[in-house]
């Protein structure tokens, strides 16, 4: 842990609080917001076999305590969406509506593939 002395709280601390384990892929590209409870939320793109026809679901976890503890991931597209096999589906922001404090989670989507059934890389989609 880094602190500014044996006595202080820690400044910084390493701590893995999502973990693939031995699945296949990463997550990718968090956005953060605390809320003016202090809940801390994340929204990340679980990327599962990178940018060649492979799903980018949109996940989330959330602290109560700071970043003490962190939820497990919390998917932010249902298993059963429609067509959710045809397509990536990514976290781009996330904002809180001071006034009402409302959550706002904006989730962008592009296809797995083409007309002609081929995968599509992911970073033909921006070009």
């Amino acid at each position: 842990m880094l602190g500014y002395g044996a006595e202080s709280e820690p400044y910084f601390e390493k701590k893995i609080i999502l973990d693939r384990g031995e699945k296949k892929g990463t997550y990718a590209i968090p956005k953060l917001v605390v809320t003016k409870a202090g809940t801390a939320i994340v929204v990340l793109q679980d990327r599962q076999g990178g940018d060649l026809a492979a799903h980018i679901d949109p996940v989330m976890i959330r602290s109560i305590d700071g970043g003490k503890t962190w939820s497990s991931r919390i998917l932010l597209i249902p298993e059963d969406f429609p067509e959710r096999n045809n397509f990536h589906f990514k976290p781009t922001g996330i904002v809180i509506d001071h006034l009402s404090g409302r959550i706002l989670v904006f989730i962008s989507r592009s296809p797995l593939v083409d007309r002609k059934g081929q995968p599509i890389q992911e970073r033909w989609f921006y070009s």
